[in-house]
């Protein structure tokens, strides 16, 4: 699978069926830190990061970790776009809040 593959099979995927299809991608040696923040957002990363904290097991054990990884550096910046997509008002909460800025700034 290529990248725009991962990229088209993601916002087709049906995420009642778990994690383990997004985190084939997040392990593709080809994804890079446009592709994870765009996961992070489908996976409702927002609410991860003003503070809920959902009791699925599951969610949380993906959602977590990926923040982290994230935050580490994991996937490289490359020239693939993206759009945080939080309002004006959001991102100031957010940052207001502490949020790294790797989460709420676009990527050209």
């Amino acid at each position: 699978m290529d990248y725009e593959q991962m990229k088209e099979a993601l916002l087709e995927y049906n995420w009642d069926d778990g994690f383990e299809f997004p985190q084939t991608l997040l392990d593709n040696p080809l994804c890079d830190l446009s592709l994870a923040l765009q996961i992070f957002d489908l996976a409702d990363g927002y609410s991860y990061m003003i503070g809920v904290r959902y009791s699925l097991e599951e969610w949380s054990s993906f959602i977590r970790p990926l923040y982290e990884d994230i935050l580490a550096g994991k996937y490289p910046k490359t020239d693939a776009p993206y759009t945080a997509p939080y309002t004006k008002v959001q991102k100031y909460e957010l940052q207001k809040a502490g949020i790294p800025d790797v989460f709420l700034t676009d990527l050209p």
